[in-house]
């Protein structure tokens, strides 16, 4: 609807593929197997990620997760990401993962967490926003985005 031609998405969820295919039908939409995605290195020029994070309570998966966009950006390609963050309106584990109301564990991370998730990118943007989530709720966010480097 912004005009891109030649966009591709990625999700780990099946229902969520065929969701983007009901709704937009002419979008290449693949499934995301958790293997690294099958695209060249600095093969693309945006990556856009919305809750990308929140939904892998693993950090170690997050980590992987983040290097993947890395590695898939062309130098002073830009990552566009919306994340949501802790709030004081949920409880949370030490971690701050949780159980949605749809029973799925995720995970909100204090901001200061979130920027060192994504310290392989040199910060453009970063907006504290809120944002409704998939339930429903308001939730406190950010929006996100950072560059590789040229």
């Amino acid at each position: 609807d912004h005009g891109f031609s030649d966009v591709t998405g990625y999700d780990i969820s099946a229902a969520m593929i065929e969701r983007g295919h009901i709704e937009y039908p002419e979008l290449a939409l693949r499934h995301y197997s958790g293997a690294p995605i099958p695209e060249q290195d600095g093969s693309v020029d945006a990556v856009v990620c919305c809750a990308l994070l929140t939904s892998i309570p693993n950090p170690g998966e997050r980590r992987i997760v983040v290097q993947e966009c890395y590695r898939l950006l062309r130098p002073g390609g830009m990552l566009h990401l919306i994340e949501f963050t802790r709030s004081e309106n949920r409880l949370y584990e030490a971690d701050g993962s949780f159980r949605s109301g749809l029973g799925i564990r995720m995970v909100h991370l204090y901001m200061d967490q979130l920027m060192d998730e994504l310290n392989l990118f040199q910060t453009v943007t970063v907006k504290r926003i809120e944002c409704l989530s998939i339930s429903g709720r308001v939730e406190k966010a950010i929006f996100y985005q950072g560059k590789t480097a040229f």
